[in-house]
């Protein structure tokens, strides 16, 4: 597939009066160049082609104030008249998924557009993708799409059942996820290699499962909306001296599970989150609640965040405290945790804006209002911000910690083309 050389820079405006002027006068410029682009078209040429390489939209460099957030780096993916719907973080990539179902798939460190891959029909589910080494796996109803990172599919994989959650990997070559039978849920381990017989094994559960498995080291631990949090071995033995080699709250656990080397943390229906010994299955702490618990946690090296049903972000410190545990701090209104670093957590709020709480006490320190990103993915290993725009803008923003630095600042409006895909 053939995508477009030229890319539109976004049109900024401020709210430091201080550099009004330039940042006007450069705004008029990117309105130059765009009308002068008008009327460009571009034609997709064979979808099993590698996309052309698309240079990131180079950053305007000017003196930035301190507590903002500016631009790494941005890049406009050529979207066919579609529009962005979701924005994943898989290791060294970023990958951008349209309404039309295709994937883009981006460098992390540079915003290089490398590839783009049309996965499936719209009317069919697009689940996040996994990535094995070379391989990129897509899960769909049904399938598994296999394609390498030059956007060239190598395999369609049609299970035979209803795919129920997300799913994890384990190079070189295991899908887990949660997968639909007449007669109820199981955990499905799927050997890419093969086109038939591609079961290495399947798990039984007492209810579906919706809650996307997570591997720590190589025991498979996944949630149940039976309650259960199981743990297997790779070869399905149980991996804890539990009945059935499981934990069982009291209530249904609908969100994924997640887990590092200091435990496996699930957030059950039942009001509960639990951190899990991961060797055993015992409790090593748990929060009350004290209403149902749907969201997934994330996890961090000192904290985990869980996001309740009111809407509020609760911080509580993974490794030390009581084991009923009692929250650092509560933030209200947050959407989703974007990033940390040493002091500060990021978050989407409510009314859309990208926010920098004190990671010690969940105090708003500053914000920035630009509210045109239509998703954002969670970064757990850096305090780097990644967010798409629907008219396909990604940018790569980095929060503004002390005075005398030089970048651009990242404001609204972005441009002529995300005003119209706004409307």
């Amino acid at each position: 597939m053939t995508a477009p050389t030229f890319l539109t820079p976004p049109l900024r405006s401020t709210l430091s009066t201080g550099s009004f002027k330039s940042v006007v006068s450069k705004s008029w410029l990117g309105l130059a160049v765009l009308g002068a682009l008008v009327g460009c078209t571009h034609h997709a040429g064979s979808t099993s082609q590698p996309a052309a390489k698309v240079a990131p939209v180079p950053a305007t460099v000017d003196a930035l104030p301190a507590q903002g957030f500016s631009r790494d780096w941005s890049t406009n993916v050529p979207l066919d008249g579609s529009k962005a719907t979701e924005i994943h973080l898989r290791d060294d990539l970023v990958f951008v998924y349209s309404a039309d179902h295709k994937s883009y798939l981006i460098d992390r460190a540079s915003g290089q557009l490398l590839s783009i891959m049309p996965v499936t029909s719209p009317r069919t589910t697009l689940r996040p993708p996994v990535v094995l080494g070379d391989k990129i796996v897509y899960p769909t109803n049904s399938t598994l799409e296999v394609y390498n990172r030059k956007g060239r599919l190598l395999k369609s994989l049609n299970l035979g059942f209803a795919i129920r959650s997300d799913a994890t990997g384990v190079a070189p070559n295991t899908i887990y996820v949660g997968s639909d039978y007449g007669n109820g849920g199981r955990l499905s381990a799927v050997n890419l290699n093969k086109d038939y017989g591609f079961l290495f094994w399947e798990l039984n559960t007492f209810g579906g499962v919706s809650s996307k498995p997570v591997v720590v080291q190589t025991v498979v631990y996944v949630g149940g909306e039976d309650g259960r949090v199981y743990a297997v071995n790779p070869d399905r033995g149980g991996a804890w001296g539990l009945p059935g080699s499981a934990f069982a709250s009291d209530g249904p656990i609908y969100g994924n599970l997640a887990g590092d080397d200091y435990g496996i943390f699930a957030a059950s229906f039942d009001g509960k989150l639990y951190c899990l010994d991961r060797s055993n299955g015992k409790i090593k702490w748990m929060w009350y609640a004290q209403a149902p618990l749907k969201d997934t946690p994330v996890v961090t090296a000192t904290l985990v965040y869980q996001r309740t049903s009111d809407g509020s972000l609760v911080a509580i410190d993974k490794t030390t405290g009581e084991h009923a545990r009692k929250p650092k701090w509560t933030a209200p209104g947050v959407k989703q945790v974007l990033s940390e670093d040493e002091k500060h957590t990021y978050v989407l709020t409510d009314a859309g804006e990208i926010a920098a709480l004190d990671k010690a006490t969940g105090a708003q320190l500053f914000t920035n209002s630009r509210r045109d990103f239509v998703s954002f993915a969670t970064n757990t290993k850096s305090a780097t911000i990644y967010g798409v725009t629907a008219a396909g803008q990604v940018i790569a923003i980095k929060p503004i910690l002390r005075a005398g630095l030089t970048g651009e600042l990242v404001f609204e409006p972005v441009g002529l083309r995300d005003a119209v895909a706004m409307k």
